[in-house]
């Protein structure tokens, strides 16, 4: 499914970003095109070009409950692993839980 691209401030856009949708000057004059990443140097010299906002990918949609579910029981599998020779005490099992959501909240 083809989105529209959204437009952001370049003061939000994270280095690396790459570009949704080629990008113009105020007249008309192709400055990077669309797949161009966005590293540090470029956003500098798009903001002194007065370039105020970019076009970039969309957010991906949300996981659904299943790919979730698939995630955490991965990510549970991951932090077992390291766990295994740290005991059951309270520390390690608040230690792993804490870890644990960490991980979940990655992308």
């Amino acid at each position: 499914m083809n989105q529209e691209p959204r437009w952001l401030p370049l003061a939000e856009v994270i280095p690396g970003t790459p570009l949704a949708a080629d990008l113009a000057d105020g007249e008309g004059q192709l400055l990077l095109t669309a797949g161009s990443r966005l590293d540090a140097h470029r956003l500098q010299q798009l903001a002194r070009q007065g370039i105020a906002t970019v076009p970039v990918p969309p957010p991906p949609p949300p996981p659904t409950p299943e790919e979730m579910a698939r995630r955490e029981g991965e990510a549970r599998l991951r932090m077992e692993r390291r766990f295994a020779h740290a005991g059951h005490g309270q520390a390690s099992r608040a230690l792993f839980q804490v870890l644990l959501q960490r991980q979940l909240e990655m992308p």
